[in-house]
């Protein structure tokens, strides 16, 4: 199978986020040499069993009794410790912690089912409730669809929501069997540390910390506040187990009767691709005691940059979540001037593309497409052939349309 550059990202996204790495044996070690150490943890719901490796090397975790069992290699200097992540008994390339992200990425590729690659090409829909643990349904898509990317939309309760982790990245992991490779779930959220209460994308609770609105944030014109804020916030989602921001809300707010505008970080071109590429290297960067970034770390999150090619251009500022905000116009034909955020935040590993229908003033459709963003190659283009070889997800529900039975919205 050949390796895209989506599932090559997103499976190198689940090897960094899922902590996770093995061992490989041999049966008579120098009794001498550093052994890893082992300890039980539990959250009272899941047990886990945790390794470190001696000499620096991965810690990692495993559900004592399941089906990934460890493996252990020696080296000349210590035995090692890996998880056997497809319980075939040997250390795979994908397993081995000590090479890079993107060598392991490719070589799970490799392994995974069509299953798995459908599966990993799926969002779930908003999961509200984590204080309920995991559900039957939850395990349905998890076992037998194969998604891995779930939307934590619960309340910031951090008991509930680590409890209701646990369980669900235990669940994956003993699904795992030879011919059918682990691959952990990426937890994702909207927002959740605005601290107006009437915010529309803010989840409840006091579990962590409140800052002001995008707007508010960008209205501080500093740059260094936007990455105080992305640095803080991605250590509290990694400590509750979210891997992945659906945000942040990048587009220009160029119409002000639009209802999104507090979550933008405002009209101005300059300032707003200023906060989105701090925001983006705050939160997809761990930094040391001197505040100098170091790369990806335990600290990190991915984020999703959004609404592309941008959404702040709703005509008459109605909402495209609507059936009745389809369209964003332009009637100055300034459509490049709304990339520009997006431009300097592509360090994102992830993008989220708008609803809208874009149209001239005439009403003559922009791109020559009578089509939302994630159906108009117009659109979408724009980005792959700049070089950016992230995550493209659509906003949900694009396959709903406003007539639908039981749906409250219009996003077809």
């Amino acid at each position: 199978m050949r390796t895209t550059p989506f599932l090559a990202t997103t499976l190198a996204g689940a090897l960094a986020l899922g902590g996770a790495a093995a061992t490989a044996g041999t049966a008579h070690a120098d009794p001498a040499l550093p052994t890893p150490t082992e300890r039980t943890v539990t959250d009272g719901r899941t047990t886990f069993t945790q390794v470190t490796n001696p000499a620096g090397g991965a810690v990692l975790s495993y559900v004592p009794g399941g089906s990934v069992k460890l493996l252990r290699v020696t080296t000349d200097e210590a035995v090692l410790a890996f998880k056997d992540m497809n319980a075939n008994g040997r250390l795979d390339v994908w397993e081995d912690w000590r090479r890079s992200t993107n060598e392991r990425a490719k070589a799970l590729a490799q392994e995974l089912t069509i299953p798995q690659v459908a599966g990993l090409m799926l969002f779930s829909s908003h999961e509200r409730n984590a204080a309920a643990g995991l559900t039957d349904p939850q395990r349905k898509y998890l076992g037998v669809d194969h998604l891995r990317n779930v939307l934590n939309a619960s309340s910031n309760d951090v008991k509930a929501t680590v409890t209701w982790v646990n369980q669900v990245q235990a669940y994956a992991e003993t699904r795992a069997r030879s011919g059918l490779p682990y691959v952990p779930v990426n937890f994702s959220s909207d927002p959740r540390s605005t601290a107006a209460n009437d915010s529309a994308y803010n989840a409840a609770g006091s579990d962590i910390s409140r800052w002001p609105s995008n707007l508010g944030l960008a209205a501080t014109f500093s740059r260094k506040t936007m990455l105080d804020f992305a640095s803080t916030s991605s250590e509290e989602y990694r400590a509750m187990g979210i891997t992945t921001a659906l945000g942040p809300q990048i587009d220009l707010a160029t119409e002000p009767r639009w209802l999104r505008v507090d979550g933008t970080f405002g009209e101005n071109t300059a300032l707003a691709s200023t906060m989105a590429k701090a925001y983006v290297e705050g939160s997809q960067n761990t930094y040391d005691l001197y505040g100098h970034p170091t790369g990806w770390g335990e600290d990190s999150i991915n984020t999703m940059i959004k609404h592309w090619p941008g959404d702040g251009a709703g005509e008459a500022g109605r909402e495209s979540h609507l059936n009745a905000g389809k369209y964003a116009v332009y009637p100055g034909n300034n459509w490049a001037e709304h990339l520009k955020p997006f431009q300097a935040a592509s360090d994102a590993t992830a993008v989220m593309s708008s609803y809208s229908i874009a149209i001239a003033k005439d009403g003559s459709p922009l791109t020559g497409n009578r089509v939302g963003s994630a159906y108009d190659k117009v659109k979408i283009d724009p980005a792959r052939n700049a070089g950016y070889d992230g995550v493209i997800c659509t906003d949900w529900g694009v396959t709903r349309g406003y007539t639908d039975p039981s749906s409250p919205f219009g996003m077809a």
